[in-house]
């Protein structure tokens, strides 16, 4: 099993003063993670201010299963449930974002948000979700003045018109009763719970409040951040929370230049850089006897050679979006084609990766 090792060479911090609508981001820092990927981690731009923003959700770990079966025509909707408590300091703040993990291109996805209580709700918005970022965080903006009013409960979640059968993704946390695991299979028939003792379902909200917002630009303009490595932009992150990246697809034994840019619509900040020498790799696979087939696959593939304890499956930029333990199978029918990364532990710990291809 290979081993990395990190030297940094240096860093290059914003070599010019930047209209405030379009600061860098700040504190840059890499770090080597296991199974050879290279984590990149960074701040906010100075002067994002996002205190006049307030996250809402209940699911906070790693995309971990899905929540499927199979069905001719479904129509199923998941959400999050905030009673008044949750809320409280909330009221009279809008509604600015929902977003959710899309699963698969066949799938036709719609923003919804409910109020009510879990027997007597009603719908209030929709909007479908016309660019999906397939097995990543999509977030989309709220076009209607929706603020949260006193005493009341809302759901924030989305309705999947899914052929075929459902993957509706988790995280891997215990579950929030009867708030992060709602479910409801037929229209105003009541929500449910999937009865999961771990996993909630990946929603995240963003409410704003308009009374009180800084007055700054770059409060409203900052979409996300760009990533490149040696001067290729390797990932668009088209949301502002998500304030790192794991890169697996460097070249060992090289200087390795990663810069980072913050996005304000069709425009880009100065890049903030770190630059550092990947050391100290043995190259892989040669004598440790563990064969992923077939690769590529149409979706099913079958680990030979080694007892998996645990296998994580990360898709091309490097985010988590399958765990699964003690078995030797992994079933990846229906995902979006492309390269994903496995990372194989056995029973005693030891650890290999293998690439395979999704077609």
């Amino acid at each position: 099993m290979g081993m990395l090792s990190l030297s940094f060479v240096g860093f290059a911090q914003i070599s010019k003063q930047q209209a405030i609508e379009f600061l860098s981001v700040s504190n840059l820092e890499i770090s080597v993670g296991e199974n050879d990927t290279i984590s990149l981690n960074w701040y906010y731009p100075e002067s994002f201010e996002p205190q006049n923003e307030q996250s809402l959700s209940w699911s906070i770990g790693n995309v971990y299963d899905q929540w499927g079966g199979p069905c001719a025509e479904c129509n199923w909707s998941v959400a999050h449930r905030y009673e008044e408590r949750d809320l409280e300091g909330l009221i009279g703040w809008k509604i600015k974002s929902v977003s959710i993990i899309p699963w698969r291109e066949v799938d036709v996805y719609e923003i919804r948000i409910w109020k009510g209580t879990l027997e007597n709700y009603s719908l209030v918005y929709s909007k479908v979700v016309e660019y999906p970022i397939l097995q990543g965080w999509t977030s989309v903006a709220i076009d209607e003045d929706i603020y949260i009013e006193n005493g009341q409960e809302y759901f924030m979640g989305y309705k999947a018109y899914a052929p075929g059968g459902y993957f509706l993704p988790m995280d891997d946390k215990p579950v929030v009763h009867n708030k992060g695991d709602l479910i409801e299979y037929n229209p105003n028939q009541g929500w449910m719970t999937t009865g999961y003792y771990y996993g909630n379902f990946m929603i995240s909200t963003v409410l704003e409040n308009e009374e009180d917002r800084v007055a700054k630009a770059v409060s409203d303009a900052l979409t996300g951040y760009r990533v490149y490595r040696d001067g290729n932009m390797i990932a668009e992150i088209p949301y502002t929370f998500q304030t790192y990246f794991t890169d697996t697809e460097f070249t060992k034994g090289f200087d390795v230049e990663y810069c980072v840019t913050a996005v304000y619509g069709e425009e880009e900040s100065e890049p903030v850089c770190a630059t550092a020498t990947i050391t100290g790799v043995v190259e892989e696979h040669e004598n440790d006897g563990v064969t992923v087939l077939p690769n590529p696959t149409n979706g099913h593939v079958h680990i030979e050679g080694a007892g998996a304890a645990e296998v994580m499956v990360y898709n091309a930029i490097g985010q988590l979006v399958k765990t699964v333990q003690d078995t030797n199978e992994i079933e990846l029918k229906g995902w979006p084609k492309g390269m994903y990364l496995l990372r194989i532990t056995d029973g005693e710990g030891a650890t290999v990766t293998r690439r395979i291809v999704v077609k």
